[in-house]
């Protein structure tokens, strides 16, 4: 009986490892590992800005599934200077910057803070981005990089925003 028992703990053991990793990838997930992969140097385990568009970085940010590891980070090499960022990407980007989704924290390489169970937002990032051009400064400006989202600086940001477009201020929301 006892040989009987350990055989089908070992035959549900087998059918629980034989299973493993065998779950469906989403189509996000499916299209962030194809750019993760195209743009990531493995050489310094790092992704580069200057092989990756600011559209792609940001389909990057959001964070689709829950980590054991509690790791919600990509790691960058450098940064890119304000002109990665132009005025035409941050139209599209700026109706995101209220998004309170999930979103990982950018750190790079260099840093020295390791963000473990820290997660940003979605629109606390783009924010980051916009201010990146709107303040003539590198992308990232924080050798680690969890922004939330923030109605005041979302203001500053639609603000400026409608000003260089001639646009009558908005409300958000």
């Amino acid at each position: 009986m006892n040989k009987i028992l350990h055989y089908i703990i070992l035959l549900i053991l087998a059918s629980a490892i034989a299973g493993c990793g065998e779950e469906e990838i989403s189509e996000d997930d499916q299209k962030s590992i194809a750019i993760t992969n195209s743009k990531y140097d493995s050489e310094n385990n790092g992704l580069r800005f200057d092989s990756i568009t600011v559209t792609e970085f940001v389909e990057l940010l959001p964070i689709n599934e829950v980590y054991l590891d509690n790791f919600y980070i990509i790691t960058t090499i450098g940064h890119a200077d304000s002109t990665w960022i132009t005025k035409s990407a941050i139209s599209k980007l700026i109706k995101h910057i209220d998004s309170e989704q999930p979103a990982y924290c950018v750190m790079r390489l260099v840093s020295s803070h390791l963000p473990i169970g820290e997660k940003s937002t979605l629109g606390g990032q783009i924010m980051n981005i916009i201010d990146s051009y709107r303040l003539n400064r590198p992308y990232p400006y924080f050798q680690t990089d969890c922004s939330k989202s923030d109605k005041e600086r979302q203001k500053v940001i639609l603000d400026w925003w409608n000003k260089i477009n001639n646009l009558a201020s908005t409300e958000i929301k």
